[in-house]
This record gives C-alpha cells, sequence and structure tokens, in this order.
C-alpha cells in the first residue's frame, strides 16, 4: 500500500483469504487493505461490497486520518446501504456439558462452519469444526477439556468471522429412576398345585367321555338295525359297525376314568388350600383368679 502497488495488493489480500485461518481481526484488514486498493485502481462498485463485508464484521470500522477522501466516500456509502446490519450470533454453554452458538443474522450470507477450539488436559490446543445446520452447529465437549472454550463462526474458507468465548457446564448427571413401590407378593404355591387347574381338567375329560358315549351308541344303534335285516347288508358292514361301537365305548371309558381322576386331585387341593388358610392359633392365658386356660381361635 505504501508504495502504491495496487495489483499486488489485491493479490495478496486474495491469496490470504483464500488460504484462510485468518482471525476476524486479520479478515478485516485483508477486507479493508483490498477495498482501498480497489478504489485506487477505479473499481468503486467492487470496493463497495469489499467495504460491506467489513462493516457487517465491524460496523464500526473506519479507515484512517490520512486515507484518501474519494475512498473514505465509498465506505461510507456501503455503510449507508447497510443500514447497520451485522453478523450477529450466539454462543452458550448446554446443560450436557456441550456448547451451541448460532447465527442469528448474516446479510450476506458470509458464514459457513463454527469451530470450537479448546485446550485439552494435556495442555494441547484442540479444534473441532462442524458445518452450519439452519445456522446453528452443537459440539461435544470431551472429558478433561479447559473451562472456556472459544467458538467461532468461519467463511466458506475457514476464517474466523466472530469469535465467542463460553464457560462450559458440568454435565447434568443423570437422575436415578424411581421405583414404581414394591411389588405385590406373588403366592408361593405352583400352578399345578391349584384345585381349580385339576377340575378344568376333569371337566374337559368329561365331555370328551360323554361324546364318545354318545358316538358309541349311535355305532350300537346302527349295528342293531342292520342285525333286525340282515339280509339287506354284508356281514363286514356288521362288522365295522361292531367295532366302532365296542372302540367309542372304550375311548369313552377311559375318558370317565380320567376325569374322575382329576376331580379326586381337584378335591384333594381344594381341601388342602382352604386347612392352609383354615389355621387355628392356641393363645393361652391367665385370669385375674390365677386360673390358666388356653384359648382356641381361627376358622375351621
Amino acid at each position: 500500500m505504501e508504495a502504491a502497488e495496487f495489483s499486488q495488493v489485491l493479490t495478496l489480500t486474495a491469496k490470504a483469504i483464500a488460504a484462510g485461518g485468518l482471525t476476524s481481526l486479520q479478515l478485516q484488514e485483508c477486507y479493508r487493505f483490498e477495498g482501498e486498493a480497489l478504489v485506487a485502481v477505479g473499481k468503486a462498485s467492487e470496493a463497495r461490497g469489499v467495504f460491506a463485508k467489513l462493516l457487517i464484521l465491524n460496523p464500526d470500522a473506519q479507515l484512517g486520518e490520512f486515507v484518501s477522501p474519494k475512498i473514505t466516500e465509498e465506505l461510507e456509502a456501503a455503510r449507508a446501504e447497510l443500514g447497520g446490519q451485522q453478523l450477529q450470533a450466539s454462543a452458550e454453554a448446554l446443560a450436557s456439558g456441550g456448547v451451541s452458538i448460532r447465527v442469528e443474522a448474516d446479510p450476506q450470507s458470509m458464514s459457513s462452519e463454527a469451530e470450537m477450539v479448546y485446550e485439552g488436559s494435556g495442555g494441547a490446543v484442540a479444534q473441532v469444526r462442524s458445518k452450519l445446520t439452519n445456522g446453528s452447529a452443537t459440539f461435544d465437549v470431551p472429558t478433561g477439556a479447559s473451562e472456556t472454550i472459544e467458538v467461532r463462526i468461519l467463511d466458506g474458507s475457514g476464517n474466523a468471522l466472530a469469535s465467542y468465548r463460553v464457560a462450559r457446564k458440568e454435565p447434568i448427571k443423570a437422575v436415578t429412576k424411581l421405583s414404581a413401590g414394591p411389588k405385590a407378593p406373588q403366592s408361593s404355591q405352583p400352578v399345578w398345585s391349584r384345585w381349580w387347574v385339576w377340575a378344568a381338567g376333569s371337566a374337559t375329560m368329561g365331555v370328551i367321555g360323554g361324546g364318545f358315549g354318545v358316538a358309541s351308541q349311535q355305532a350300537q344303534d346302527d349295528l342293531d338295525e342292520v342285525l333286525q335285516s340282515p339280509g339287506d347288508h354284508f356281514f363286514a358292514d356288521a362288522s365295522k359297525l361292531e367295532d366302532k361301537a365296542r372302540s367309542r365305548a372304550t375311548f369313552a371309558n377311559i375318558s370317565f376314568v380320567a376325569a374322575g381322576g382329576l376331580a379326586a386331585a381337584s378335591a384333594y387341593f381344594y381341601f388342602r388350600g382352604r386347612s392352609t388358610e383354615s389355621a387355628a392359633t392356641i393363645i393361652p392365658s391367665v385370669d385375674a383368679s390365677g386360673t390358666s386356660s388356653l384359648q382356641l381361635v381361627g376358622m375351621f
């Protein structure tokens, strides 16, 4: 700039911005030099656009005491066109222990990424980047990170547009889930010792036996009808009906016997359960005269 080599100024500022890694103040300096050089080479309209970027990052930016009024006019024209618009963002520490950053206003859509910078447990500085999604990004802070975290808004080349320092919070510990209370005591009596299980089996076998009994009687009636008119039937027909009646009767008898056995088991478990519930208690006592007695308390 001092040597008035304005083309070289434009080349160097373009390279510096494209290389990335500039702080917000360094980026503002590049915009200031670039804008001044553009006015000097007769590109006032382009200079106004560059000055607008400078003012978005720093609304109070000035060019200096000995800068040409022609250059200052372009800066003020850019300021008037912006009407006070500027980059606005906020960063905060999250209750989970992480940090988040959100771009609230970006007049020229300069922001592209976010970056978290922190000091690790060993003293080394670490940087983590994330794309902005709907203008915001959230970072998880690792264990052992420094208490203060720096979060930056970056442009497409990786230059810092703005930076914020936040004191991270200790993550909230998970709340222990409260118990719904003690469960109702479960009966220790197994299912197979319940009287109604055996009663249900007895009833089922009784129904089955009844069905076989009806089928046996029907087969016997058909056999009697065949025997009354032997000339109209073959011997094989009578033999089949006889076998059918006999087998149905056998199944019916087996079912009734099983039903009886299950009924007996049901009765046994029923009365055993009643006796357990009706246990009596003997209580010794002595009256005022010194006579001792026993009281039998319970259900019978």
